[in-house]
């Protein structure tokens, strides 16, 4: 029962794709899950650049369009 389980973990967390009567294969990579760190990487740049913004009275508004504007830019 403990190789079951292992299996029915495997694939709950998309690491394998299981079909019935074929067996087990490994699951396509996971796009969701590579780009998590990255994300929370983001989200810490991110903030520190929220907690700049704040300490020399740069509005949240100021923040964002000088964000959409390096967007544009580096189209």
């Amino acid at each position: 029962m403990t190789i079951k389980k292992a299996y029915d973990e495997l694939e709950n967390e998309g690491y394998i794709l299981t079909r019935q009567g074929k067996g087990s294969i490994v699951a396509p990579t996971n796009l969701e899950f590579i780009k998590e760190p990255k994300q929370k990487e983001i989200e810490i740049y991110m903030t520190k650049i929220l907690e700049i913004a704040n300490q020399y009275n740069i509005s949240n508004r100021e923040v964002l369009d000088l964000l959409k504007f390096m967007m544009e830019s580096d189209k």
